[in-house]
């Protein structure tokens, strides 16, 4: 008996796979579906899942695989033999892969099976819901959001309105991006807010500006901690471009906050089985 780890190392390959309901089939009934070649010489994995509701005999639904996938060691209970399956247990208990035992194996030895997924979904294409498809294109807007919000930040900074103080905000926007990328209802509650409080004190200090103004009557003052706007000229222009950038700052925080309750209300696993299914085809 051999007793040692074997280096052999079978590997799941894709994201994602494609299932088949058989002829006769139904919902419920267990298929298996090739999900990727061995490493090792020998057959490659299978991946045993059952067929979702809503489909009939025939049809295909996509089987997404997630991680972060962990390797699994196999060892070679007593009887096996080379070409003997053995079944490697999904994080979620979902589906199995099935792995065979590679040449020159036996009882006792094991057999490694690489980057075995946490989590297996699956997605049937003609069952995405309204709410979904604008989640899924959202989340792309969200993106953009974060990366618009960076800008402003920078240009907020290095115009002199506010000083280079504000750069310390920088560190905000990427936190919105890494929520819409990966879907974590945590910071894209975060970031949702942070946009909302942005959206208040910006009001909050065009108020307090225009305050100022009224109460001076328009003479030559510094009107709250803007150094060039010492006349009603400058003034007005400020108030037209603060209102502009305001109503943009309102668009990004009710879209992205938009984003967040449809992530919330849809849940994280499906949102991630419907981003896979569709980035792999």
């Amino acid at each position: 008996m051999g007793g040692a780890a074997s280096a052999l190392l079978w590997r799941v390959n894709p994201n994602k796979a494609i299932g088949t309901v058989p002829e006769g089939g139904k919902a419920g009934d267990h298929v298996q579906v090739q999900v990727g070649s061995g490493l090792a010489p020998g057959p490659p994995l299978r991946l045993i899942v059952a067929c979702p509701d809503g489909l009939d005999p025939l049809d295909d639904f996509k089987i997404v695989l997630h991680g972060p996938a962990k390797p699994a060691t196999v060892v070679c209970a007593a009887g096996m033999r080379a070409g003997t399956e053995v079944s490697v247990q999904i994080g979620d208990g979902v589906g199995r892969l099935v792995a065979v035992v590679p040449e020159g194996l036996e009882a006792g030895d094991a057999f490694k099976v690489q980057d075995v997924p946490t989590r297996l979904g699956v997605v049937v294409g003609d069952q995405v819901t309204d709410e979904e498809e604008k989640c899924l294109n959202l989340r792309v807007v969200a993106r953009e959001i974060s990366g618009l919000d960076l800008f402003l930040t920078c240009a907020n900074a290095v115009s002199g309105v506010v000083g280079l103080w504000f750069l310390v905000f920088i560190i905000v926007p990427p936190v919105g991006y890494y929520a819409a990328q990966t879907y974590s209802i945590r910071w894209a509650d975060f970031y949702s807010v942070y946009l909302s409080v942005y959206v208040a004190a910006w009001v909050t200090v065009m108020i307090l500006v225009s305050i100022t103004f009224a109460v001076d009557g328009g003479h030559d003052h510094e009107y709250a901690l803007f150094a060039w706007g010492r006349t009603p000229t400058f003034f007005y222009i400020w108030l037209v471009w603060y209102f502009a950038l305001l109503a943009v700052r309102c668009w990004m925080a009710h879209t992205f906050r938009t984003f967040y309750k449809l992530l919330k209300k849809i849940g994280v696993a499906r949102m991630r089985d419907l981003h896979w299914a569709n980035k792999c085809g």
